[in-house]
């Protein structure tokens, strides 16, 4: 049989003001109601005036560019071949060049092996033969 203990209802009161304090919001409350118009309604004369004058602004901002203006880059195509993502394609002269690089490359470091994977394992550690 449990015994109620005499901090119990401190306990209980703690808890119950810890939620309180956490469940309440820190914002004003959202007010559902209509406080009225925004702002003043024009006549239907007055909008159907500002709907011309903004026509009017609309068609004349439409018109000849008053200065010459450079048109978009993407609007010009590229002035060198490209493969299919974009990269520019090599000159021969360069991809001539590039190749006698590598075929150098190769044939001097054709002897001599890195790997890259090896992380300086050099082969010593065997936990089998030494002991470890």
């Amino acid at each position: 049989k449990l015994v109620p203990s005499p901090e119990r209802p401190k306990k209980i009161f703690f808890v119950a003001t810890i939620t309180a304090v956490l469940a309440a919001p820190y914002y004003p409350a959202l007010q559902v109601y209509s406080n009225g118009a925004v702002a003043p309604v024009e006549t239907p004369e007055v909008q159907h005036e500002k709907a011309k004058h903004f026509a009017a602004h609309a068609e004349r901002a439409h018109g000849v560019a008053p200065v010459a203006v450079y048109a978009a880059p993407h609007a010009y195509g590229y002035h060198v071949p490209v493969i299919h993502n974009g990269v520019p394609v090599d000159t021969p002269e360069v991809q001539h060049a590039r190749a006698a690089h590598f075929a150098a490359l190769a044939k001097a470091g054709g002897a001599a092996h890195y790997d890259t994977y090896s992380y300086g394992d050099d082969g010593s550690y065997k936990p089998d033969q030494n002991g470890y």
